[in-house]
């Protein structure tokens, strides 16, 4: 699947490509910095974990995310503690491992 986010407006293509010199050929007509990754879902107690695998430039970068609904769920994660494969917290950072921060090169 490819995704074009555009940053001054919000548009998202997505299409699945099965013929992979089709897709090389997009990424390296269409893209400077295309992100690279594969997506992992996880369940970790009650909760449902999407990891993000970086290859390319972004190289052995790995990000995990959860939502939540309700606050009462962020407080059931804590009570369960995070899984023991959730490193240092990056919510803070989030702007420095955006897609769209990533498009100007490898992230930090």
């Amino acid at each position: 699947m490819i995704t074009n986010k555009g940053l001054s407006t919000i548009k998202e293509f997505e299409f699945t490509l099965n013929d992979t010199q089709k897709v090389q050929k997009v990424i390296a007509e269409f893209c400077v910095h295309p992100i690279e990754k594969r997506r992992h879902k996880i369940e970790y107690g009650e909760f449902l974990w999407e990891v993000d695998e970086y290859k390319g430039e972004n190289e052995g970068l790995v990000i995990a995310e959860v939502e939540f609904e309700h606050e009462e769920d962020y407080r059931k994660m804590l009570d369960l503690g995070k899984p023991p494969w959730v490193g240092k917290e990056i919510t803070g950072d989030a702007w420095q491992y955006t897609n769209a921060r990533s498009r100007r090169g490898p992230c930090p």
